[in-house]
């Protein structure tokens, strides 16, 4: 019984101390959080770290606490940019895990939303400079931010009428530095989108933004965690989010940007403690991201997991915020967005700086190039596909768009950023066949003529190639145009014909023979749509063969004794190209399709003995009149026609099944297309190569050098499996079959073993900085004759 008594007296203690605890500590947790009305959010600047912040809002979100203002800079001010329009923690998690951050962070477009007259050169080289007064300069920083900038229009399209941000379903503001004067610029009214990319415009690696006449940069300049104003705007308790920030030691100064930042960073380094001291719950990440950097966007995954685990190790607080907010009767407010349903009824073309566009032809152009109506309702795809009609003319470096109310209604200004007058481009590359070249390029607009393109373009190497480009468009839409162009080519020949003839042996390589290539013509080019063209023209070509071992006279073509081929005509053609591949190397999605009639006339040719040890098999394979040809003689006229698709169908994003498909057939007015007779060597169709952009009429074909094989009459089919196991780097099988054909029949020896091709191979192929990369161990059969093993390794933009 004492026992009993005993241990109730105990129980009761215990009781007592317990209640007396929770109660003293409940009053501390009510002095603490009692002013908790009013609560401000600021999130301070950190890149790619900055994407923790989603943790601790989606904790936000769920203990629903009431938030009633927001400052933010740089990847702050995005994220609480898109948490002020509405968007909640989930959904903001759901925009990261989608982004292609790759684009962000780059210059890049796809190919696909490329102008189809300007896709043959888009994505060329590794270098592109802009010209000022003729010589090649710096651009004004590393990143345009095209793709960024649209992306935040699409995600604050629902809210585009909101130009007053203390509108929106948390009032906002976002902190930006004067470049020029120097000071924060806090945003709080005019486009949302422009507000937030100006916020996070690094110095030197985002283009800046000019908003109200400033030029404003990266808030972190001046202030990269906003306490101050939230107070300011009427909270009096903070929530605060932020991300760390330390300073490099000597080591880690290593290069002139480092020390540029550093210099940048103490100013704003002592007003961070200022506005942590002004913090009443301090969410601190500094710990959990001290491994990442603010570029460490591709570890997007990483980073909110470590946002979710910090958010939770402030859970208690974070729910003392919400329980005294409870306790006060404060209705929870769940983050909703906005849908506008305004229509724009008017549209008005300014530069960057928004000022009014001056040249009346530019302005005139704009205008006839954007398909939107006032008046009507569109969504925000519909407006992005109009931006990117008019930048994938590459005349402009940022084409984006603001909004603003006026009394007649919504208005929008579509922003442009002209591009240089002229570019200087550059390349490097190497293949085991053709040998090592640097590609060089100016681009120089509005030369001579108005709405004018040049591009002149040379591969200094030892198999020179010259290419020169003169666009003339004739209508406001640039839908018209003439071309003027002139190429240049002197390549080691790999056709097997001429190994075969002079050797008998594929394993043993033959004597230097060299094919000498050039070509002129004058086109009009219709554009059809954004991705696809009409061209008819006419042109003069002149071919020859020759054999050398002097290197001058590889690259100068210069060895008339040593000539044994000469041939040139005129010609007219016309050509159906469309193109919507994703990207110019290692497409995942798209086709290409190409159809073309080309007609050889007013032929000339001269045929020279060769001396070599082949001479007399060589001279019967160029000599009409030989007995290799039935019947003999010159073809006359020639016609030749080809159809050529080639599909890339994703199965998932690791994964992308490439087709192609490829008929062509060569006749003349003498023998059409009987399959004994003599035809010029620019009339046959090339087979073989693994480049991934040959141009026809050469053929893809594992397991053949590039042009091996000439054939007048054929059918080809092409299967490859993309697989890609992790960014950049491709592993593809491949199988190719075709088979000459019998005449206007391309597909009649399909299935005839001794006419048929046969070639198979896997290929690496890695996306560098310097351009693609392509190991390719390939083999192939032809009319019954096995090629040996062959191993082909290319890495750079090719001419």
């Amino acid at each position: 019984m004492h026992k009993k008594r005993l241990l109730y007296t105990i129980l009761a203690l215990c009781h007592l101390v317990l209640f007396t605890t929770n109660t003293f500590s409940q009053n501390r947790v009510d002095a603490e959080y009692k002013a908790t009305d009013k609560v401000g959010l600021t999130l301070s600047g950190g890149g790619a770290k900055g994407i923790a912040y989603i943790g601790l809002l989606k904790k936000i979100d769920s203990l629903g606490i009431r938030v009633s203002f927001i400052t933010g800079t740089s990847m702050g001010g995005i994220i609480g940019g898109l948490y002020a329009a509405g968007y909640s923690g989930k959904q903001l998690e759901d925009i990261v895990r989608h982004i292609d951050w790759d684009r962000v962070l780059s210059n890049t477009t796809p190919l696909s939303k490329v102008n189809i007259e300007e896709k043959s050169e888009y994505g060329s080289y590794l270098l592109e400079l802009p010209l000022k007064k003729g010589m090649p300069t710096f651009p004004d920083a590393a990143i345009e931010g095209q793709y960024l900038s649209q992306i935040l229009n699409d995600f604050t399209f629902p809210v585009r009428d909101f130009n007053d941000f203390s509108k929106l379903s948390i009032p906002l503001r976002i902190a930006t530095s004067d470049l020029v004067n120097g000071g924060t610029i806090f945003q709080q009214h005019g486009s949302l989108p422009l507000a937030i990319r100006a916020t996070m415009s690094i110095p030197g690696v985002f283009s800046n933004v000019t908003i109200d006449g400033r030029l404003l940069v990266d808030g972190g300049v001046d202030r990269n965690y906003p306490v101050g104003e939230v107070r300011r705007m009427g909270a009096n308790f903070v929530i605060g989010g932020y991300t760390g920030f330390h300073l490099l030691n000597a080591e880690q100064m290593n290069s002139p940007f480092s020390q540029l930042m550093q210099a940048f960073s103490f100013g704003s380094l002592s007003d961070i403690k200022t506005q942590i001291a002004n913090t009443d719950l301090l969410v601190d990440y500094t710990d959990l991201l001290q491994n990442y950097s603010a570029a460490d966007f591709n570890k997007y995954k990483e980073i909110l997991r470590i946002g979710e685990i910090a958010a939770d190790k402030y859970l208690p607080k974070l729910k003392q915020v919400a329980d005294a907010q409870k306790a006060m009767n404060m209705p929870v407010i769940r983050p909703s967005l906005p849908i506008s349903t305004a229509i724009t009824v008017k549209y008005n073309f300014v530069t960057d700086k928004n000022e009014p566009i001056e040249d009346n032809n530019e302005l005139e152009q704009l205008q006839q190039n954007w398909v939107l109506q006032p008046g009507k309702a569109y969504s925000s795809d519909e407006i992005s596909a109009a931006v990117e009609k008019i930048y994938g003319s590459r005349r402009y470096t940022k084409v984006y768009y603001t909004f603003n109310t006026t009394a007649e209604g919504l208005e929008m200004n579509i922003h442009v950023k002209q591009a240089a007058k002229g570019y200087f481009k550059a390349a490097v590359h190497y293949d085991t066949e053709q040998s090592a070249g640097i590609v060089l390029n100016y681009t120089l607009y509005d030369l001579l003529l108005k709405s004018s393109r040049l591009l002149a373009t040379v591969d200094a190497t030892e198999r020179l190639k010259v290419r020169v480009d003169y666009y003339k468009f004739l209508t406001k839409s640039n839908k018209v145009w003439i071309r003027a162009n002139t190429e240049y080519r002197n390549l080691k020949s790999n056709d097997v014909l001429l190994s075969l003839l002079s050797t008998s042996d594929l394993n043993t390589s033959p004597p230097d023979y060299f094919n000498f290539d050039f070509k002129s013509s004058l086109s009009l080019g219709y554009s059809l749509s954004h991705s696809a063209l009409v061209e008819a023209g006419l042109g003069y070509d002149a071919e020859k063969v020759y054999k050398s071992k002097s290197l001058a006279s590889a690259i100068l073509g210069l060895t008339p004794k040593n000539t044994i081929y000469r041939h040139n005509n005129k010609i007219f053609y016309v050509r159906l190209v469309q193109n919507t591949f994703s990207s110019k190397y290692y497409p995942v999605k798209g086709n290409s399709f190409e159809a073309e009639f080309r007609f050889f006339f007013n032929n000339r040719s001269k045929f020279t003995k060769s001396s070599d040890s082949g001479a007399i098999s060589i001279n019967q394979y160029l000599n009409p009149n030989s007995n290799l040809y039935t019947p003999n003689g010159l073809p006359g006229n020639v016609s030749r026609i080809l159809f050529k698709d080639e599909v890339a169908i994703p199965i998932n994003r690791h994964l992308t099944i490439r087709t192609s498909a490829f008929a062509g057939v060569i006749t003349s007015s003498n023998f059409g297309a009987a399959s004994g007779g003599y035809f010029y060597l620019n009339n046959y169709f090339k087979l073989g190569g693994v480049e991934q952009l040959l141009t026809s009429p050469t053929i893809n074909f594992p397991g053949l050098k590039q042009s091996e094989l000439p054939v007048r009459s054929l059918s080809v089919l092409n299967i490859a499996a993309q697989f890609s196991p992790v960014k950049r780097f491709y592993v593809t099988p491949t199988f190719s079959y075709g088979a000459e054909g019998n005449g206007y029949n391309v597909t009649a020896n399909l299935f005839n073993r001794k006419s048929n091709f046969k070639g198979y191979g896997l290929h690496l192929g890695y996306m560098s900085i310097i351009g693609p990369v392509d190991l390719a161990v390939d083999k192939a059969e032809v009319y019954n004759i096995r090629f040996p093993l062959r191993t082909y390794l290319s890495f750079g933009y090719k001419f």
